[in-house]
């Protein structure tokens, strides 16, 4: 370490809080000092003070050296407390309202200065009664004992008889505490019946509610990938039948068409888009925007990806069919999902280019 001038370590002495006694020798020898903060006497290596080694150099009182109530007040104050009691000292428990949850507790200065702050505010402490009323709200019934709000708590979900691990802090903040029951979670099983009873055979293991299931569609007997999501929801499963006369390994595009009611999102081939559009005007269908494909297979898939995107994520149905005749399963209601957040999530999320926007 440089040496430093006599000067220059009376300067940073005193920064610390000390006034030197007598002369600078040098940083590794003790040096006697008075503290400014408890006036007792002190005998702190500068080199020690420099590195950080010793953060006060008095060992009487470290630092903590008697403070004015009034300034304790307002830094209790500035943290977003209200003192209840008369203060008694910078490590002595305060006890105080936190004025953001009106619940009280008894921080002290030093746990303040740290940055911690309301421990119910953010789940330090929590409210035994308050938990079990929520939980029984959520229709959850604990199986162990409360672990805390960010751990994940064995519990039986009374809807669905299901164990489930949620975390308090979720239930609390509304996310609801069945991940089954929410539509989050799918159990392997029920996926299985739901493709069963929609005409088709899984091939493989239930994959994820998000990603294609190879199935084989009893009605044509072809292999086909769709989402458990869109199937759930009524999609239906098969694209050779459900889009007729589709052309799969031709350019195809994607289009984005919108009424004052709903909007749509539909696949065509490149040489019947027109005819096709000209079938939605009658329901006053505008297309807004366009984007091209080399192949159909492409471009069905996006359009999976946005109607389970609806139905999971926005938990949005489909128009009636009496509404939307040809192609109904494939529209969302623009009070539940506005056209422009549907072309954001192409655009954006999915980083598609349209090749025609209005």
């Amino acid at each position: 370490m440089k040496r430093i001038s006599d000067q220059e370590a009376d300067e940073f002495l005193k920064s610390k809080g000390l006034e030197p006694l007598v002369p600078y020798t040098n940083s590794t020898t003790n040096w006697l000092c008075r503290c400014l903060r408890c006036g007792s006497t002190a005998s702190p290596r500068l080199s020690d003070l420099r590195t950080g080694k010793s953060k006060t150099g008095c060992k009487k009182c470290g630092g903590n050296f008697p403070m004015p109530e009034e300034e304790a007040e307002s830094i209790f104050r500035k943290s977003g407390f209200t003192p209840l009691e008369k203060f008694k000292g910078v490590d002595h428990p305060w006890k105080s309202i936190c004025t953001h949850c009106g619940k009280q507790s008894s921080p002290t200065i030093s746990t303040l200065r740290s940055g911690s702050g309301c421990g119910w505010c953010v789940g330090q402490f929590v409210d035994i009664e308050y938990v079990n009323k929520k939980m029984t709200e959520s229709l959850l019934e604990p199986l162990e004992d409360f672990p805390g709000g960010k751990i994940n708590w064995k519990c039986r979900c009374v809807r669905c008889a299901r164990t489930v691990f949620p975390r308090f802090n979720n239930i609390d903040q509304g996310w609801g505490g069945c991940g089954y029951c929410a539509g989050r979670r799918v159990d392997p099983k029920t996926a299985e019946l739901k493709m069963i009873e929609s005409g088709l055979r899984p091939l493989v293991p239930y994959p994820g509610n998000q990603t294609p299931w190879l199935c084989v569609h009893a009605e044509c007997g072809k292999e086909v990938t769709p989402l458990y999501n869109s199937v759930k929801f009524g999609q239906g499963g098969c694209r050779f039948c459900s889009v007729s006369g589709l052309k799969w390994d031709q350019p195809t595009v994607l289009y984005l068409a919108v009424n004052d009611l709903f909007h749509k999102i539909g696949i065509a081939n490149n040489t019947t888009l027109e005819k096709r559009l000209g079938k939605h005007q009658k329901a006053g269908l505008k297309p807004i925007a366009l984007f091209q494909f080399g192949v159909g297979d492409d471009a069905y898939s996006v359009e999976q990806i946005i109607v389970s995107w609806w139905r999971s994520e926005c938990n949005s149905g489909p128009v009636p069919r009496n509404v939307l005749p040809d192609g109904w399963t494939e529209t969302v209601y623009n009070n539940d999902v506005l056209p422009s957040t549907t072309l954001d999530y192409l655009t954006n999320d999915l980083a598609l280019k349209p090749t025609k926007t209005d």
